[in-house]
């Protein structure tokens, strides 16, 4: 609550609980939205699975909206906050700080919806700042290490780079959702008066458009912190996937490398193969008539020597110009 005397609790709400709450009501399609875990103390779906990927969402509702950004899923109203998930760590240490701003803040003027909003928004831009410095170390010492570390496998560290891309693009395309939801807001002047919740509650009637300006800022410079992340993902994500195509490039040219000397190799073959082909007929035991012809040997010799010579090199200058 705003006042001087907030509290914290934590309770095991059910869905017919939170429906039927005077304080912030929802539908319950809006449960759908907010993406809950059917087991969330396990960290796992339905038949154990890994959790569901959840899309962002800021719904307003008569009285209350839904927000599921990051690692926050929220039901908030004019006057409390229901939070899920509390049992996460993140969670629950963002709720507990939350409480004791809004205690230590009790007598400020700003509206407690939108005080609520600004302290998600911030916790959410935070924790993906607090993931792009976890990552870009990482990626700096993979990065290098790969100009000249080995692996005892022979494959170097560029088979660490493959999860770490797969991480990046993950965040990234989080970060990407979590900006679109923000500008969806902000597109309709609809969405953002109806986040005046305390506002909508004391009019008499509808409200005045030009009384969504305070939040429509906050969003955009959410959005835009958002978004700056969202550049830092990409950076990075770029960086790993530059390492992996010159590295992808380096074996393509060992590999044909390696293709050209088999098949140099095979037309060396082919060629000794003609020479040994005329010696092995004339080494036969059987009589030809040459067999006293005193330049006989000579002749044979050279002439297969000139055959596979020329075999070898019609063949070579024909496939590899030279």
């Amino acid at each position: 609550p705003p006042s001087a005397s907030a509290r914290l609790s934590f309770a095991d709400a059910t869905a017919h609980g939170i429906l039927s709450s005077p304080s912030a009501p929802i539908h319950a399609r809006d449960f759908l939205a907010l993406g809950l875990d059917p087991d969330p103390r396990s960290g796992a779906g339905a038949g154990g699975t890994a959790p569901r990927r959840h899309i962002p969402c800021l719904l307003p509702r008569a009285g209350s909206f839904v927000l599921c950004l990051g690692h926050v899923r929220a039901i908030v109203g004019t006057e409390s906050a229901t939070f899920f998930h509390v049992h996460r760590p993140n969670v629950s240490v963002f709720v507990q700080d939350l409480s004791r701003f809004r205690t230590a803040s009790s007598g400020r003027p700003e509206p407690f919806e939108l005080a609520v909003l600004e302290e998600i928004l911030r916790e959410v831009c935070a924790s993906y700042n607090r993931r792009m410095r976890i990552y870009r170390p990482v990626v700096d010492s993979l990065l290098e290490d790969s100009d000249s570390a080995t692996d005892d496998d022979g494959h170097g560290p560029f088979h660490r780079l493959v999860p770490l891309r797969d991480g990046l693009r993950v965040t990234e395309q989080e970060i990407a959702t979590a900006a679109a939801c923000l500008q969806s807001v902000l597109d309709s002047d609809e969405d953002l008066l109806g986040l005046l919740l305390t506002d909508a509650r004391d009019a008499a009637g509808p409200l005045d458009p030009a009384l969504h300006a305070p939040v429509e800022i906050m969003l955009e410079e959410y959005h835009r912190q958002l978004m700056d992340v969202a550049g830092q993902a990409d950076q990075l994500l770029r960086r790993v996937q530059s390492k992996q195509e010159l590295y992808a490039i380096g074996l393509d040219a060992h590999r044909n490398r390696m293709v050209q000397m088999n098949l140099q190799l095979a037309i060396l073959g082919v060629s000794l193969a003609t020479w040994t082909t005329i010696a092995g007929v004339f080494g036969m035991n059987l009589p030809t008539g040459l067999e006293e012809h005193p330049y006989a040997f000579g002749i044979v010799s050279t002439a297969s020597m000139v055959l596979g010579a020329s075999f070898y090199a019609y063949t070579t200058d024909r496939i590899f110009g030279r």
